[in-house]
């Protein structure tokens, strides 16, 4: 596996585990709460790694040859997606539990 596949299995799992542990902190003792979390976890973490990638590529560049700053940003986006995934989800789920609550 290339460092690009890694980073398309791991950001969901990233998200899921950042949302679990919001919900965690927030309210420890229900479980129904945490399977709500999970899907939020997951789609953070494939739209993060997803738009992440897009914005770093460029929409309209068909540039075979590309600079080599590009590179290390779109190597630095697949390496951090899953920690930047977490975070996202972590920070969306403690925000909804600050307006619900």
């Amino acid at each position: 596996m290339n460092i690009f596949e890694l980073a398309t299995l791991l950001s969901p799992v990233g998200g899921a585990v950042g949302g679990v542990m919001a919900v965690h902190r927030s309210v420890p003792s229900t479980p129904a709460w945490m399977f709500a979390a999970i899907p939020v976890g997951l789609a953070c973490g494939f739209g993060s790694y997803r738009g992440l990638v897009r914005l770093a590529i460029g929409k309209h560049d068909r540039n075979p040859k590309m600079p080599g700053w590009r590179m290390a940003a779109i190597f630095g986006i697949s390496a951090f997606s899953p920690y930047i995934a977490g975070v996202l989800s972590y920070g969306l789920v403690r925000l909804f539990f600050y307006v619900v609550a």
